[in-house]
């Protein structure tokens, strides 16, 4: 092979070398351009069907199937176990844990709305709230109650004082109203032995008693 056939080869090696690299380039500028006008679809571009849609108008994303493999968190990040409910509320989507006491129909979410708190009761979880009655739509948990007085009322003698737990628990409270005095007998409140066999002072009284009263309650457990 003589200098000269030797030359136009390489000469034409080279050209279509850089033939093909000019070639390249100019696609990946072409790629690139692409990329910086046309970033690709909008949502609202997307086509949307009665199984998957997401409609950016109304900020909705509307799936006929999920399946979720893992957890399902709420709008604050909590992810509870099989016995909650998912609620809609003023923060959002929220995990709404039932109380367990036994009939209850509510949960945290409406412990918390009556501005309450979730308590263990011995028997399920139970709503305490700073009240001395029972919200409507709610019922007493046994006798859980705190009141303010341990003691109070009675007769001249001492006699027929209400009673009522001043720690948050589960004790029934004696509310007891004298009523009308009879078979005074002595004067003062000395010792003497009623037809009950009981021995209490004077003067005695016919008196009236109910359960679990408002009066001087401060806190009670409902579910």
């Amino acid at each position: 092979m003589n200098k000269k056939r030797f030359y136009i080869i390489s000469s034409t090696l080279l050209l279509i070398g850089l033939f093909a690299g000019v070639v390249q380039y100019i696609g990946v500028i072409d790629t690139i351009y692409a990329a910086i006008n046309n970033p690709g679809h909008s949502w609202s571009q997307m086509e949307c069907n009665s199984m998957l849609c997401i409609d950016e108008a109304n900020n909705q994303v509307i799936i006929e199937n999920l399946k979720i493999k893992g957890k399902l968190y709420d709008e604050s990040g909590l992810s509870v176990s099989d016995t909650a409910n998912l609620r809609f509320t003023s923060d959002g989507i929220i995990w709404d844990t039932p109380l367990t006491w036994t009939g209850s129909v509510h949960g945290t979410i409406d412990c918390n709305n009556i501005g309450g708190i979730v308590v263990d009761g011995g028997s399920g979880t139970i709503c305490k709230i700073n009240s001395s009655t029972v919200p409507t739509g709610w019922t007493q948990a046994a006798h859980w109650q705190r009141y303010s007085l341990a003691t109070w009322g009675g007769d001249s003698c001492g006699e027929y004082m209400s009673t009522a737990p001043t720690e948050f628990n589960n004790q029934v409270a004696i509310c007891i109203s004298p009523g009308v005095e009879i078979n005074p007998g002595p004067t003062g409140c000395i010792e003497n032995v009623w037809d009950d066999g009981t021995s209490r002072g004077h003067p005695r009284y016919i008196a009236s008693y109910v359960y679990d009263c408002a009066t001087y309650r401060t806190e009670i457990g409902v579910f």
